[in-house]
């Protein structure tokens, strides 16, 4: 009896929150802890296609760099975030490692472009995994590690929908 009341006040409570609260959360960045910068950046722009457009250091004292980079595509509003140095508020070390099966994923628009992908990456020494088809969700897909060794994954034909 008190198990139904208290599931049936406690659906109420959501009804009632959702209706006061009609925005829902939006992912639209991510924050990510690099040694480098630069190489980061660069790492970033040249297999991503992604392009620099803010950056800055030292803005409150933190002795952080910053810079937040976007998607060739304009319509993509997610903004991949590198951080360098240390900040006090969040314990002063460097921060963990995306990877290996954790990792971002970004999407090309056929096959032959997450071989060109795989190929670029096997030349500068950064491929952790060749392409390979994994199934209609997944699809055709490479993985790649980034300058500070995160996981990075170029694929064609994800489910994600």
């Amino acid at each position: 009896m008190f198990g139904a009341r208290l599931a049936g006040a406690l659906r109420l409570l959501c009804l009632v929150a959702a209706k006061e609260n009609q925005v829902r959360p939006n992912l639209t960045h991510f924050a990510l802890h690099v040694a480098n910068i630069d190489a980061t950046s660069a790492f970033y722009e040249r297999f991503a296609g992604m392009r620099t457009v803010r950056s800055w250091a030292d803005q409150d004292g933190s002795s952080l760099k910053v810079k937040w980079l976007k998607s060739a595509e304009a319509s993509n509003p997610f903004v991949l975030v590198l951080l360098e140095g240390t900040s006090e508020t969040f314990g002063g070390g460097h921060q963990g490692l995306i990877g290996p099966l954790s990792h971002f994923g970004f999407a090309v628009d056929s096959r032959a472009e997450v071989d060109d992908v795989a190929n670029k990456a096997q030349a500068a020494g950064v491929l952790l995994m060749t392409p390979r088809y994994s199934g209609e969700t997944v699809g055709y897909h490479c993985y790649l590690k980034d300058p500070d060794g995160h996981s990075v994954e170029f694929s064609f034909g994800q489910a994600l929908e």
